[in-house]
């Protein structure tokens, strides 16, 4: 939290706001839910990163390529989720998928979107929402 004041967090906040507003998910579960599609969005634009991430969580990653290091990270991320007992999907955990096209639009409202490792557009979010129902 104290590293919030000092940086933007990116599309899995941006997206996580809207759906805790309107359908009531504790916004951590929103974000658990989220964070390994948008990890999935984003593992091109900073496949190298994801792959440390990969490392960090004791995954090991030796010989395969930034790409498929990223992809052990979503992988690691998805199974800490299961562990925890996440719910799996958003629809899961109490979002109703006709609320999609209201929180595309209120999460493109983010600032959080801005420094995305990627560049996001509305229809982008509506996919990544439409994934996780």
């Amino acid at each position: 939290g104290m590293a919030f004041s000092q940086s933007r967090l990116g599309n899995v906040h941006a997206m996580s706001h809207p759906v805790s507003g309107h359908f009531g998910v504790p916004h951590g579960v929103a974000n658990a839910v989220l964070l390994p599609r948008v990890m999935n969005y984003n593992k091109i634009a900073c496949p190298e990163k994801f792959a440390e991430i990969a490392t960090a969580m004791g995954e090991d990653i030796a010989g395969y390529t930034a790409v498929e290091g990223a992809e052990c990270a979503i992988d690691a991320v998805e199974q800490l989720a299961e562990d925890v007992k996440i719910p799996a999907s958003l629809s899961a955990a109490g979002m109703d998928p006709k609320g999609i096209p209201t929180l595309a639009e209120d999460a493109m409202k983010s600032p959080n979107t801005l420094v995305n490792p990627r560049s996001t557009t509305l229809e982008d979010v509506s996919l990544i929402y439409e994934e996780a129902i």
